[in-house]
C-alpha cells in the first residue's frame, strides 16, 4: 500500500481515537459509546485492516476495560462482539467496490444502518453470553442464561440507538467531506480515497 494511504490511515486513526475518547468521556449513558460505530466506519475507510481492528480495541481498552474489573474472558467476549463491526465494514467496502465497477450504487445508508443494527444485536448476544459464562454473576444454567439476557435488554435499546447515531455522524461527516454537487451524493459518500486503493 502506498505511503499516502498509510499517512491517511494514520490521520483517520488518530481522529477516530480522539473522537472516541472525547465521546466516551462526555456521554455518560450506559452502552452509548462510539466504539462499535468506529469499528464499522474503520472497516469501510481504512486501507489497512489492522487499523480497522486496532482503533476500536484501543478505545475499548481505555474507555471501558479501564473502568471495569471484568475477567479477561468476559473482556474477550465484549471485544469480539464489537469487532463484528470491523468485519461488516470490510464487507460493505467490498460490496461498494463491486457496485462502483458496475456503476450501480445502492444506498450506502441502508447498508450501514443494517450493519449497525446487526452489530448491536451480535454485541448484545456475545457480550451477555460472556457475562453469563465467565463473570460468575449468574448460575451456569439455562435459567441463568435467560436471566442474564433479560437483565441486558434495557441496555440493548441504548446500544442500537447509540450505534445508529454515531454511524450517522461518522458516515455523514465522511459523505459531506467528499460531496461534489455535480455527482450523486450516494456515489460521493463512498467515492473518497479508500475506495480507490
Amino acid at each position: 500500500m502506498s505511503k499516502p494511504t498509510l499517512q491517511r490511515d494514520i490521520f483517520i486513526f488518530c481522529a477516530l481515537a480522539i473522537f472516541g475518547i472525547v465521546c466516551a468521556a462526555w456521554i455518560d449513558i450506559h452502552n452509548v459509546k462510539p466504539i462499535a460505530a468506529i469499528a464499522l466506519f474503520g472497516g469501510v475507510v481504512f486501507g489497512r485492516k489492522i487499523f480497522a481492528v486496532a482503533c476500536p480495541l484501543l478505545l475499548l481498552w481505555f474507555t471501558v476495560f479501564g473502568q471495569t474489573m471484568a475477567a479477561w474472558p468476559v473482556q474477550c467476549c465484549v471485544a469480539g462482539g464489537l469487532l463484528f463491526g470491523a468485519w461488516a465494514g470490510r464487507l460493505i467496502r467490498e460490496q461498494l467496490h463491486r457496485d462502483v465497477r458496475r456503476q450501480k450504487v445502492l444506498s450506502p445508508a441502508v447498508k450501514v444502518a443494517v450493519a449497525s443494527s446487526l452489530g448491536s444485536l451480535i454485541f448484545f448476544i456475545v457480550s451477555n453470553f460472556g457475562w453469563w459464562m465467565f463473570a460468575g454473576f449468574y448460575p451456569p444454567t439455562l435459567l441463568g442464561l435467560v436471566g442474564c439476557f433479560l437483565s441486558g435488554i434495557p441496555f440493548l435499546a441504548n446500544t442500537v440507538l447509540g450505534d445508529l447515531c454515531f454511524n450517522a455522524v461518522l458516515f455523514g461527516a465522511a459523505a459531506c467531506c467528499v460531496f461534489q454537487p455535480i455527482k450523486s451524493p450516494i456515489w460521493m459518500a463512498f467515492k473518497a480515497a479508500p475506495l480507490r486503493n
